[in-house]
């Protein structure tokens, strides 16, 4: 069997490329109800809790074309791309958040030098779990189904 992406030959049982990692059998079968409602709940995870900061714009608009880059070229790289755009976003994300917290915080407050050093250390320990939260959501409720499939 041959990779459509790189073009290097594989064995027949394989689902992935030895070379790039790109899927080689895609099962053309509709998802199942349950990876529907998962990929409903990532929108919906996505869309209430940050509408209003216009936070989860972003993703929303880089999972659509996406998937109409998916539909167009029958080939599951724009789903993988997207991923990776998304990570950097919230990379992005986290990054100006921890730094306006530093300035707004220490910046503004230099006589409750504890209350800052409390705020930038839950900061610092809290951001990187809740990025790596969003992360493992969207692989659960997004791209793993759609991998699968």
């Amino acid at each position: 069997m041959y990779c459509k992406e790189c073009g290097t030959e594989n064995l027949d049982n394989s689902l992935r490329c030895s070379k790039c990692n790109a899927y080689l059998k895609s099962t053309n079968l509709p998802l199942t109800l349950f990876d529907k409602l998962k990929i409903i709940g990532f929108f919906a995870f996505l869309i209430l809790p940050y509408l209003w900061a216009g936070l989860s714009i972003v993703v929303i608009l880089i999972v659509i074309y996406a998937l109409n880059n998916m539909r167009k070229t029958q080939s599951f790289t724009p789903i993988e791309n997207a991923k990776n755009y998304i990570q950097i976003y919230l990379i992005i994300i986290l990054l100006l958040s921890l730094s306006s917290i530093f300035s707004n915080y220490c910046g503004n407050k230099i006589n409750s030098s504890e209350n800052c050093e409390i705020i930038i250390g839950a900061t610092i320990i809290g951001a990187p779990i809740v990025f790596a939260f969003f992360i493992f959501v969207f692989d659960i409720l997004f791209f793993r189904p759609l991998e699968e499939h």
